[in-house]
């Protein structure tokens, strides 16, 4: 895509009251003392098109000011350029309008034009991105823009203009090992072999790093260890003489322990059977054999008097439940002996009412002219009347007779409401009955309850029980309890007490002897940690050089990649150079990205040099782009060095003694002369 500027026409923009000018299809020159509003052209196009100043300010002073500092009221900011894009004119115009309701200021708004078609801001602004993105724009613009962006924007822009860079060749065996994994997550996981994360995992480094500790740990403690003028071998046969000593003690307590505890389970059968005494005394005394019939009869005299007074409680319970039915079908008839009486009234008013009453009778005379009214009129009016009279005697009839079968449906319904009600006081006179005998019964039942209660707990009372001593099983338990109190001999601990304090003195001894073979025990297994140890010191030497070799290749695949990266990239320049990687002294790459012009970086490059570096970058983007869009050179006096930029150039200079602002335009043709004008 080739968009060129062809013309723009300015009015009460910023500084501006009117400026109109054509540019050159190659290179336009603008000039100026500074302050007359140069870089305000610059301003208008970029808000023509995106809204923005060329620092990217959106909010930003758009109208003229008066001599007090307020925008000039009553006015239209407007600007118009027509572009050229791909060999078509294009016109574009925005401007920005106030809002006046009801004579009052309101605010301001922006109508834009495509081709001279009105749309929306929404539209427009589409428009314009379907046309050339804002990014790409100040991109390939904007001198500036590229080398002010972050440089990590930078680089990922050049490495995508780069493409694929291939692979650097002879690292076969680096590339077998990444098992899917990207050059540097290999990397990452060698590094947390290495050197551990500081967490969870320790690294190769770390563990070489503690081995020495821990082999001094174990040589400290074979320090420590010293044999006291005995051997192993005699402190082991001491162990084997006295752990035979503690036998024949253990073996001997357990007779005298088998002894005690066998008399310990007479004593225990003993105690059993005087609490079995116990308890045969309890049961002769509370023993109620002779006296069950009483106590069964007192049971079923409790039960008869319950019975009694849960069927009066019944009794009550149906007798309140058919009074309320009653009172509920008195209810029911009162309200129907009162619909009844409203019939009647009903019935009374219709019988009274007059067919004839409110139908008049037409006069023969008509009460306008005088004159008698014709016979045919007379004759229509009558039998008018007539069939007024006949419908009102039907009507009366029909009511008469709606109301008479009402009347005789609510007395079918009065005296079945009263039949009811008369049934329902026998039944309740029945209950009433039924009542009266069962609180009878319950009376009945209860003195009869009281009465003989009073004899039978006296009876109760009297129960003959068998004393023990007549009680066959009490005497042979007895007897059982002197021959046991025979069998238990007297306790054997004092003997128990002389056994276990030699042995005690006997683990004593053995206690000294184990710890003295298990410092030689210890002593043993710490020479054989050490040695073990030592093994994995040399193992983890060679790990970690291993996983250095695999480092190092990467670092050399690293820089392969890089120069291969900063051929594909720096190629694409005819005069910058970029600087895509720092190398460290530790051997480390870091990715960076800084033009740089003939080994000077932009950072501390002159104005001059930066402008000739955004020339060519942006020659650079727009081949890879594949578009060509108007430069504009700002502050372009401070260029000396030569402009190579195969497209349409605008040039700003600052020069004084120009206070308007003059347009040079000149053909590409060495032949053909510049002309110059000025514009007011």
């Amino acid at each position: 895509m080739n968009i060129k500027l062809n013309s723009i026409s300015i009015d009460n923009f910023k500084g501006i009251k009117k400026f109109q000018t054509d540019f050159d299809s190659q290179r336009t020159i603008i000039k100026a003392e500074n302050g007359v509003g140069k870089t305000t052209i610059f301003d208008a196009f970029l808000w023509l098109l995106f809204g923005k100043d060329s620092t990217g300010r959106k909010d930003f002073g758009i109208r003229p000011l008066d001599k007090d500092n307020n925008a000039i009221k009553g006015i239209v900011a407007a600007v118009t350029a027509e572009l050229e894009i791909d060999g078509q004119p294009h016109t574009f115009k925005k401007e920005h309008t106030e809002i006046i309701v009801k004579k009052q200021f309101k605010g301001y708004e922006t109508s834009c034009y495509v081709d001279e078609v009105p749309k929306k801001v929404s539209e427009y602004t589409a428009y314009i991105q379907s046309i050339i993105p804002e990014d790409v724009f100040k991109m390939l613009t904007n001198l500036r823009h590229f080398n002010e962006l972050h440089w990590k924007e930078r680089r990922a822009a050049l490495v995508d203009m780069a493409g694929e860079t291939g692979t650097p060749k002879g690292f076969d065996e680096l590339l077998g090992e990444l098992n899917d994994r990207t050059i540097d997550e290999y990397k990452e996981a060698l590094n947390l072999i290495l050197n551990g994360n500081g967490k969870s995992v320790k690294g190769y480094k770390k563990e070489q790093a503690e081995i020495p500790l821990r082999i001094d740990e174990k040589q400290k403690g074979l320090s420590e260890y010293a044999e006291n003028g005995k051997g192993v071998i005699d402190y082991e046969k001491q162990r084997t003489e006295i752990q035979a000593k503690i036998k024949k003690l253990d073996d001997l307590r357990a007779d005298v322990y088998a002894q005690e505890n066998e008399r310990l389970q007479k004593k225990t059968a003993l105690d059993a059977l005087q609490s079995k005494k116990i308890q045969r005394e309890g049961e002769l005394k509370t023993d109620t054999s002779g006296i069950m019939n009483l106590l069964k009869e007192k049971s079923d005299l409790e039960s008869l008097v319950a019975v009694a007074r849960q069927e009066a409680v019944s009794c009550r319970s149906n007798i309140a439940l058919k009074s309320t039915q009653i009172q509920s079908k008195q209810s029911e008839l009162t309200g129907l002996l009162d619909r009844r009486q409203e019939l009647f009234e009903e019935y009374k008013k219709a019988e009274d009412i007059d067919p004839e009453a409110g139908i008049n009778s037409e006069s023969d005379v008509c009460f306008n002219c005088g004159q008698t009214v014709p016979e045919k009129m007379l004759k229509a009016n009558e039998e008018k009347k007539q069939k007024a009279i006949a419908e009102a005697v039907t009507k009366r009839q029909s009511n008469i007779d709606r109301i008479n079968k009402q009347r005789e449906e609510l007395k079918i319904s009065v005296d079945k409401v009263k039949a009811e009600i008369e049934i329902m006081g026998a039944e309740l006179k029945t209950l009433n009955d039924a009542l009266a005998s069962a609180n009878a019964e319950f009376q009945k039942a209860e003195a009869d309850k009281t009465k003989r209660f009073a004899e039978i707990e006296k009876a109760i009372k009297e129960n003959p029980t068998t004393p023990p001593e007549q009680d066959k099983i009490w005497q042979n338990i007895v007897t059982d309890i002197a021959k046991a109190q025979e069998e238990i001999g007297e306790p054997v601990h004092e003997q128990l007490q002389a056994i276990d304090n030699k042995r005690t003195l006997l683990n004593n001894e053995l206690a000294e002897i184990n710890t003295t073979l298990a410092q030689a025990d210890r002593a043993a297994a710490d020479k054989k940690r050490i040695a073990e140890l030592e093994q994995q010191e040399k193992d983890l030497a060679q790990k970690i050089a291993d996983v250095e070799k695999q480092l190092n290749d990467i670092r050399n695949y690293n820089m392969e990649s890089c120069k291969l990266l900063d051929k594909a990239v720096n190629g694409r320049f005819k005069h910058v150079t970029f600087k895509l990687f720092e190398y460290q002294l530790n051997g480390e790459i870091v990715e960076c990205c800084e033009a740089t012009l003939n080994g000077v970086t932009y950072s501390d490059l002159s104005y001059g040099q930066k402008i000739f570096v955004g020339i060519d970058i942006i020659n650079t983007l727009s081949n890879h782009y594949g578009v060509k869009l108007p430069l504009w050179i700002d502050n372009a006096e401070g260029l000396t060095l030569q402009v190579e930029f195969d497209g349409q150039t605008i040039q700003l200079f600052a020069q004084s003694g120009i206070s308007k602002l003059t347009v040079e335009t000149s053909a590409e043709s060495k032949t053909t002369k510049s002309k110059t004008r000025k514009v007011a």
